[in-house]
């Protein structure tokens, strides 16, 4: 900090771009963070309850419903392997 007061105008100049980077990056990254936090949703999970208890007794139709209930989306890739998307 002592150096800092014999600084020239152009080092001045190189210090002040580094920490507007600096506090660019660090803005991006509390948005990004607040955005994630935005996204949490609670989730009612009082209607799976029942059909969860019961699963070995569930009929293929009735397993079938609640997968369609569970699930938006399952992917599958020799690169990737198995990704679920659940709605829930």
């Amino acid at each position: 900090m002592d150096k800092l007061a014999d600084a020239d105008s152009v080092l001045f100049g190189y210090i002040q771009d580094r920490v507007n980077v600096l506090h660019s990056r660090k803005s991006e990254l509390e948005e990004k963070l607040r955005s994630k936090t935005r996204k949490h949703k609670d989730i009612d999970t009082a209607p799976l309850a029942d059909p969860m208890d019961r699963c070995d007794s569930l009929t293929v139709e009735e397993k079938h419903a609640l997968a369609v209930t569970m699930i938006d989306v399952v992917y599958v890739s020799d690169e990737y392997g198995i990704d679920i998307q659940f709605s829930i």
